[in-house]
């Protein structure tokens, strides 16, 4: 299928930087000292940008530093504090029940192994008010539509099971209509203990080891392509899920935004 030629992208090349680098500013900034390092925030900008982010405590745990050697051109990693509620994660968390989860195994087996259910085409996502409040908030993170936003992608990875890197952008995404995957959001729907081997939490082993120990609620986001060529991937943006520990689990969720509306594409089976 093609794309209108009037369709709106999420970003044109150049502008997820601005994105970012203007809600690093807010973050660690009043909004009375709204300029720094050549990013200009009006105050009805600012306002907006406030309400949807600053009350999630986003921590920058990675980001472009001149200061720091080799660090100038570091990809963003952003870490977003009680982004759903624990009842809103123990909501999403069973709906891996109700649409049945499926056993991913790679055919090199020391790829991948665990569980999944997905919201695509599911009545019971599409019917159910706190998903949808869900996508919606999530939504708002960007100032976007949430059918830019692919259906959830839950996870479930119990004693045994692990997720090697690799690359959540998909070679195929090139050729339709939706575009790739210009950023991933995953949000830990359960705790996990993660003492000794950091069980549970997801890494980006490009970026010098990083990764981020799963805190129901918690969620992060990244991008999966470089800003100045939104059709570029960023090889640097490896993720990967660290096994859980003993008679533990961990259940998450991702949310994939696309470049251009996702759910129209899939209307017309473009998707």
């Amino acid at each position: 299928g093609r794309r209108h030629p009037w369709a709106k992208p999420l970003f044109q090349n150049g502008e997820m930087d601005s994105f970012f680098k203007k809600r690093r500013l807010l973050a660690s900034n009043s909004l009375g000292d709204n300029t720094r390092d050549g990013i200009s925030v009006s105050n009805g900008e600012g306002d907006e940008i406030s309400a949807a982010w600053k009350k999630y405590d986003p921590v920058f745990a990675s980001f472009p530093d001149p200061e720091r050697k080799g660090g100038e051109d570091d990809p963003y990693v952003v870490i977003l504090h009680n982004l759903v509620s624990n009842q809103e994660a123990d909501k999403l968390a069973s709906m891996g029940s109700n649409i049945g989860w499926k056993l991913v195994e790679s055919s090199n087996s020391e790829i991948e192994l665990f569980q999944t259910a997905t919201c695509r085409h599911s009545t019971f996502c599409d019917s159910d008010e706190t998903y949808e409040n869900i996508m919606s908030r999530i939504s708002s993170l960007v100032n976007v539509s949430k059918t830019y936003i692919e259906p959830m992608e839950l996870l479930r990875f119990q004693e045994g099971d692990y997720s090697s890197p690799h690359h959540i952008f998909e070679l195929n995404e090139l050729w339709t209509p939706a575009g790739p995957r210009v950023l991933s959001l995953f949000v830990f729907l359960s705790d996990a203990n993660t003492e000794g081997t950091g069980g549970g939490s997801i890494g980006f082993p490009n970026l010098d080891w990083l990764y981020v120990k799963p805190r129901k609620g918690m969620a992060v986001l990244w991008p999966n392509v470089h800003g100045e060529n939104l059709y570029d991937v960023d090889m640097r943006m490896d993720v990967e899920h660290f096994p859980v520990e003993k008679d533990e689990q961990m259940i998450g969720g991702y949310f994939h935004f696309r470049l251009f509306d996702w759910a129209d594409a899939d209307s017309r089976d473009c998707a």
